[in-house]
């Protein structure tokens, strides 16, 4: 996360392995502070406190018993010159059966495109047209297919976006640790593998009296690690 913001990261959906050890942690990564010891103390094993991320942490579709509010707030609206853009981020439906067991305690995992398609009338009355889900959910396209193929796609991620209201414009995913740049029904689906060995530069073409998306592409470019 000290790298992350560095680097300069704007959002963060929450994927599943930020479960494995339980909502308490999680929040911990996000607002800050050291770690408990044994004795129940925060205890930083003699390093500067830890500050936290400078970037928001989003988890739409995941509740809290305990207050009945999401985890982390469901979406952000971010403002490109004049032009507004909403960003909703979710995790996998099925993350508490893939995590350590406690990770997910009090915790409710709502579906996906249920939790995405009640969002959209909230996000249309402020004044967005543009929305983005960025999902930790993805697919799987053919063996052998580019970087930047669509080639036999299939998976969860895709059953996913297909039930995605029309409204939805681009759709970033991951979980399968797979590439692939794909039109799913007029939405613009991507990801960029894993390791960090592609960046994807995504292109979106916004009309500034409507607010709306009038084209969209993307391409995934490997990085160089030489810089």
């Amino acid at each position: 996360i000290e790298a992350m913001n560095l680097v300069g990261v704007d959002i963060h959906a929450v994927g599943n392995h930020e479960f494995d050890y339980g909502a308490k942690h999680l929040k911990r990564l996000r607002t800050g502070g050291c770690p408990e010891g044994k004795d129940g103390k925060p205890d930083c094993g003699g390093r500067e406190p830890y500050a936290g991320s400078k970037f928001p942490f989003l988890a739409a579709n995941v509740m809290e018993n305990a207050t009945g509010q999401t985890l982390f707030p469901a979406y952000v609206i971010k403002d490109f010159d004049g032009v507004k853009v909403a960003f909703i981020g979710l995790t996998l439906q099925g993350t508490p059966a893939i995590v350590r067991p406690g990770g997910t305690t009090g915790l409710v995992f709502n579906a996906e495109d249920v939790t995405v398609n009640k969002l959209i009338q909230e996000i249309k009355s402020k004044g967005v047209e543009a929305i983005v889900v960025v999902m930790h959910e993805g697919g799987l396209q053919a063996s052998g297919a580019g970087i930047n193929d669509c080639k036999d796609f299939n998976g969860k991620g895709k059953e996913v976006v297909e039930k995605f209201d029309a409204a939805v414009d681009v759709v970033l995913s991951a979980h399968t640790h797979r590439y692939y740049i794909c039109d799913i029904g007029g939405k613009l689906m991507t990801s960029a593998g894993n390791y960090g060995t592609l960046v994807t530069e995504i292109d979106l073409r916004i009309d500034r009296a409507t607010g709306k998306v009038v084209s969209k592409k993307a391409q995934n470019r490997v990085v160089d690690p030489k810089g």
